[in-house]
């Protein structure tokens, strides 16, 4: 059962020499397109694991192993091939076979396969009809048929499911394809050599011009032309959030890093920090609503005008509420959908294929029934404090066997780095879960009732299923196909509440492990929730004075982007980094010292300072001899004194002057060490 229900790690190898030998070998093109790109990257023929679509049955068993293929093809050679950016599939796992799947090998064959060491299967029968053509195993002029104008047609079924794939039939691709036949057309002598673009592609259409061959000149005829594939229902990636005038925030903007390498199976991500009233859950619900059907928003706000800036609350009492508020999402696409708020109601224009979203406020908490369907579910208790969640258990009992082991293989990824979970029974005649953990190293376990797992699990446990049963409705998400290539947008606010610190650090990492094609968009102020984030995955929100001038708002929301680089920073240093805007790690006695120190320094009387001063003063002043060779103590207090001022003057400070004073401070010190 544990097999069952655990998902194939992924154990990829991956190493500039692999790279470097494909790319001699396939003469620096890319194995599907035949471009010669600047780079290219190593793609896997079939699948690391949850290979779709799935085959056979409950009755055969082979569904039961379904997510295992093809995990030991992984690093195999006859399986690596390069590829270009433009040909790399959007639905990594998909491969399409004829009937069955080959057999899965046996542990004695996959031991010999791991001390062979060279990468080849000693003895291994790939006994499947793949759909999609192998570049190096299949005969393409056999599947793929090209045309003068560089379209490619495809003369057998398999062809078809190549060409959409690898979307071989793109606009730009197909024109540097004719330009290459008719350059190749006006040559002379031996025409082009192997190195060049699309040779093997060129060498089909002359046998096509060949009219002594009869089976070419058959499959030239049953060829039929295959159009870009506009995947049904496929629906645009965030890029980017746009705010004006939506409750307290004046104007922001937010964009989205990149998704991770499609190969690590790690969901997009950005992890929004900031102090209690900084704006966060308003950029939650301006998301939401600019993505919920428009039949949905009444359950969600009563009052839409409401939702417009009253710079009143803001401290400019003199000025009215803002006519609009506007909320302006842009996808990868290049289309843009905007959410208008005005007094009445709202107006949306623009983009209209938008992504599923799902929203959860910071409690989290089921009821013990199942909540039916209705528009707004997806996302009423990030507006509803109140509505509580569905019940998972009873979900989890009426799913059918195939399903289930689906849903408890990502709860199993989003769990099992923070808890010893070896599987989750069902108990059906009891109708009942039981969650097994392993107790000790001993190998000891424990069963434990799902409704008597801790407050933390139960949080997470309602918010993963919720995600997941919506997700796999098909009456919602005709799309669906396994929860590893679901999209959709989750936002979470308050992504700590009610977690365990061990819960905190594996809490993103899980959750975008366990739905690799999603994007999470999160607020916390919790710096042990950054254990899950990468580089340009963080964006801070602050609160800040500005001088007044006529007709503006005394206090602006302010973003902070130019951050530390948070996979390098230890928890003591995601606390005293500008992610916080914190002085320091320590409890509010410390922090009330450290303000105090603020105040004294900026007297500049020459008064003594206090005992409560004094220890804050020895606190910095500890961190920087720490930090400087012994017997440097005029530099350390000249460093001293600059980080004082630094760590003063930055709360204050809206993001580019932050910069502004962080660059000077950096300056001071660097004149003192260069003066040694």
């Amino acid at each position: 059962m544990k097999r069952e229900q655990t998902r194939v790690p992924i154990m990829q190898f991956e190493s500039r020499e692999i790279m470097r030998d494909l790319s001699h070998i396939f003469l620096g093109k890319c194995a599907f397109c035949e471009q010669a790109p600047k780079s290219m990257f190593l793609h896997r023929f079939r699948p690391m694991n949850d290979a779709e679509p799935t085959i056979g049955s409950e009755e055969d068993g082979r569904t039961r192993d379904a997510h295992l293929y093809y995990g030991w093809l992984s690093d195999a050679w006859i399986n690596l091939y390069p590829i270009c950016g433009d040909c790399r599939p959007k639905r990594t796992t998909y491969f399409p076979v004829a009937g069955q799947r080959m057999q899965i090998p046996t542990p004695e064959e996959y031991a010999r396969f791991v001390e062979k060491g060279d990468g080849t299967w000693p003895e291994l029968e790939i006994d499947e009809t793949a759909l999609l053509v192998d570049p190096c195993a299949d005969d393409i002029a056999r599947h793929l048929v090209p045309g003068e104008d560089g379209s490619l047609q495809a003369a057998s079924p398999r062809g078809e499911e190549t060409v959409k794939h690898f979307r071989l039939n793109r606009t730009r691709l197909r024109s540097r394809r004719k330009q290459a036949f008719d350059d190749y057309a006006k040559l002379e002598g031996d025409g082009p050599n192997d190195t060049n673009e699309f040779i093997g592609l060129w060498r089909i259409l002359r046998r096509q011009a060949d009219t002594g061959d009869p089976e070419m000149a058959a499959i030239t005829a049953s060829a039929n032309i295959v159009e870009e594939d506009d995947i049904a229902g496929a629906r645009p990636r965030l890029q980017e959030i746009r705010l004006t005038n939506f409750k307290a925030i004046e104007a922001l903007s937010i964009k989205l890093p990149a998704a991770p390498d499609p190969t690590e199976r790690m969901a997009q991500a950005i992890l929004i920090l900031g102090e209690n009233a900084a704006g966060k859950s308003s950029i939650l619900e301006a998301i939401a609503l600019a993505l919920i059907g428009a039949d949905a928003r009444p359950d969600l706000v009563e009052e839409p005008g409401g939702l417009r800036l009253n710079p009143s609350f803001m401290g400019a009492e003199n000025l009215p509420q803002k006519p609009s508020a506007r909320v302006r999402l842009q996808f990868d696409n290049r289309q843009v959908s905007t959410l208008s708020v005005g007094a009445k109601g709202y107006s949306q224009t623009g983009e209209t294929r938008l992504p599923l979203v799902f929203g959860y406020g910071a409690y989290r908490h089921y009821v013990r029934d199942l909540h039916a369907w209705k528009p707004s579910r997806p996302v009423l208790s990030l507006f509803h404090t109140d509505s509580l969640l569905s019940n998972p258990e009873n979900w989890l009992l009426g799913l059918s066997p195939t399903d289930y082991r689906s849903v408890v293989q990502a709860l199993g990824v989003i769990f099992g780095a923070a808890e010893e979970i070896d599987v989750i029974y069902r108990d059906e005649a009891r109708g009942r879960c039981f969650v097994e953990m392993q107790i000790d190293a001993s190998g000891k376990k424990s069963r434990t009732p799902l409704s008597n797992v801790s407050s933390g699990f139960r949080t997470i446990l309602a918010l993963s299923c919720d995600i997941m049963r919506w997700l796999m409705d098909r009456d919602i998400n005709p799309s669906f196909t396994t929860l590893t290539t679901a999209e959709g947008i989750v936002l979470i606010d308050e992504v700590e509440a009610h977690l365990h610190p061990r819960w905190k650090i594996q809490i993103m990492k899980g959750l975008r492990t366990a739905l690799p094609a999603m994007t999470f968009i999160v607020t916390t102020h919790d710096p042990l929730c950054l254990r899950g984030m990468r580089d340009g995955e963080v964006v801070v929100l602050s609160k800040v004075a500005r001088q007044l001038v006529d007709g503006q708002i005394p206090v602006m929301v302010d973003s902070l982007t130019q951050l530390p680089k948070v996979s390098a920073l230890t928890i003591e240093q995601l606390l005293t980094s500008d992610l916080f805007s914190l002085f320091s790690t320590d409890d509010p006695e410390t922090e009330a010292s450290l303000a105090r120190l603020g105040d004294y320094l900026a007297k500049k009387d020459g008064s003594a300072p206090d005992q409560a001063v004094r220890a804050a003063m020895d606190a910095i002043r500890r961190q920087v001899v720490d930090a400087l060779p012994v017997g440097m103590s005029e530099a350390a207090r000249l460093v001293q004194e600059a980080v004082a001022d630094y760590l003063v003057k930055r709360r204050n400070l809206a993001g580019k002057l932050r910069e502004d004073l962080r660059d000077e401070t950096k300056r001071r010190i660097l004149t003192v060490l260069e003066g040694i």
